[in-house]
């Protein structure tokens, strides 16, 4: 299906392309790992995550066509100079890191005990107001790439400055969520999503996977193939085994986090503080895990709930998807939302970062005026 949808639409970052590589990926990685991990990956999971990404499909080609038939052409043309806001960017980026830092001595044998403090205070505490800042960084940066892609394509001195500092960023943040975002929607911007680039993002992505394994999870047992497969088991097959036997095949005792958001608005108007972890409990399906596939809080509902909830997101997928060809701003919604898609077999990003998408939107609307003008008549 992966390739007939490529010979239709010639995009590597369409929805239904890009959910259908993911799986493929996803199953070789628990082919290859079977003898780490302690269950098979059975027919009735595969058939049920099949129907998942047929209802995607389905809805994604659906909303695409009717989207596709009303979009027209904007009236909006790049500027010429937008070096303030380069610069704005920049000093919100150093603003970010002094913080995250600002209450630790820094020595370079520290760097790696404060990365690792931080990530344990955020998941501790809770993630920080200062987190807020990452929206707006990213947004922005998205336009930056647009105007250098399309108004000066050779490396500069000032983008490789940007890029250093939100690679500090990024480091910070302690995710590899935020790297990946960051990854996927700058090749989505930069490229040409032909599949021949597609291997380069694949490469350059899973240099990104290792370096946050081994680098700041301190590394590996010194055997490189056999690092590469216990952390392919870690990271890429065991959230679906774990979904499979502890969600589709067995009732775990946890929730689903689908509705934390609504729960977290009712906790701040009550001005309590009874909101539940993100984080769930840690199982072992060969290796430990607590992430267990975005259908894992679709099908705690049911079954019928997941296949909904599938269909609603390829349908956003293919309206984001017809608009980026036409509308800046959906271009950099897009840039990042296709992280939800390409990680559906890691977490769920959907529903339950719904607010960030908001914001995602609602920055990509505004901070647009800061980098278009009207053409001239």
């Amino acid at each position: 299906m992966s390739c007939l949808i490529y010979y239709i639409r010639r995009d590597s970052f369409y929805p239904v392309f890009l959910i259908s590589s993911s799986y493929i990926f996803v199953s070789f990685s628990i082919y290859w790992t079977r003898d780490i991990l302690t269950s098979s990956f059975f027919l009735e999971t595969q058939v049920f995550i099949f129907i998942n990404i047929m209802f995607f499909s389905i809805s994604c080609v659906i909303f695409d066509e009717i989207v596709r038939k009303f979009s027209i052409n904007n009236n909006l043309e790049l500027r010429d100079n937008i070096s303030s806001i380069q610069l704005f960017l920049a000093v919100l980026c150093i603003i970010y890191i002094v913080i995250r830092v600002s209450s630790y001595s820094i020595s370079l044998d520290s760097i790696s005990k404060i990365i690792n403090d931080i990530r344990k205070e955020d998941i501790v505490d809770g993630t920080s107001l200062i987190t807020y800042l990452l929206p707006i960084i990213y947004v922005i940066w998205a336009y930056c790439l647009i105007w250098k892609r399309e108004k000066e394509p050779s490396v500069t001195l000032l983008y490789i400055v940007l890029g250093f500092l939100l690679f500090i960023v990024t480091i910070f943040t302690t995710s590899k969520q935020s790297a990946f975002l960051l990854l996927i929607s700058a090749f989505y911007i930069i490229s040409k999503r032909k599949l021949s680039s597609l291997l380069l993002f694949f490469a350059f992505g899973m240099f990104v996977f290792f370096f946050f394994s081994f680098i700041l999870r301190n590394g590996g047992d010194g055997e490189l193939v056999s690092d590469m497969k216990k952390y392919m088991a870690f990271y890429i097959s065991s959230p679906t085994i774990a979904f499979q036997e502890y969600y589709f095949l067995n009732q775990f005792p946890e929730s689903s986090n689908l509705f934390r958001i609504f729960e977290k608005i009712l906790n701040t108007i009550s001005g309590s503080n009874n909101l539940s972890s993100l984080h769930r409990g840690f199982v072992n399906v060969g290796v430990p895990t607590n992430v267990y596939t975005a259908y894992s809080d679709y099908v705690y509902y049911s079954m019928g709930t997941s296949f909904l909830l599938s269909f609603l997101h390829g349908a956003v997928s293919g309206i984001m998807w017809r608009l980026a060809k036409n509308y800046p701003w959906a271009k950099v919604c897009y840039g990042y939302f296709a992280y939800s898609i390409i990680f559906v077999f890691y977490h769920e990003s959907f529903i339950t970062s719904i607010s960030y998408w908001i914001q995602i939107v609602f920055l990509s609307i505004l901070i647009s005026s800061f980098f278009y003008k009207r053409k001239a008549l």
